[in-house]
């Protein structure tokens, strides 16, 4: 992966029970062992309580966080304030103004991000269009669904669309 900067963006909703930060924790992970410089994941979700997958993201925090090479972002859209506990957790709909907040930075190697988007078509079509913006696009990664996008099997080898 010749990206310098990776994003997942992950949108869910309560009954979806995973499956969208599921493909952002994988593809993250493949990144980070395939060599990419850094992979941060913004989880979008409702409610503290809906966020799943927690452990998977601790276990890349602990394995990659320290170095600077993994990080993540809580935005929490009916969260009426930060939960206590969340490290550097947003609130409220996600806008431009998050996402500068979330990848304040980025824009100085623009030409080297590329970034995965789950949720559905409008949220993905809203997010893309904010990071073009912000002059972070257009280039996009397809997510990992195990043999599909990756029929080799090594789980470094994200496709940039």
């Amino acid at each position: 992966m010749d990206a310098h900067c990776v994003a997942a963006c992950c949108f869910l909703r309560l009954r979806r029970y995973g499956v969208g930060i599921s493909d952002c924790i994988h593809t993250a992970r493949g990144l980070l062992e395939g060599g990419a410089e850094h992979v941060t994941l913004l989880y979008c979700i409702r409610f503290v309580a809906e966020a799943v997958f927690r452990d998977q993201i601790e276990e890349l925090k602990l394995e990659y966080g320290e170095s600077g090479r993994f990080a993540v972002r809580y935005y929490f859209s009916r969260e009426p304030k930060p939960p206590a506990g969340v490290e550097g957790a947003l609130c409220g709909r996600l806008q431009l103004e998050g996402l500068q907040t979330a990848f304040a930075g980025w824009r100085q190697v623009a030409r080297e991000c590329a970034f995965l988007v789950v949720g559905t078509r409008d949220m993905c079509r809203q997010t893309y269009s904010m990071l073009a913006d912000l002059g972070l696009g257009p280039r996009r990664l397809c997510g990992f669904s195990g043999t599909e996008v990756n029929p080799a099997g090594s789980s470094g080898n994200a496709r940039l669309l």
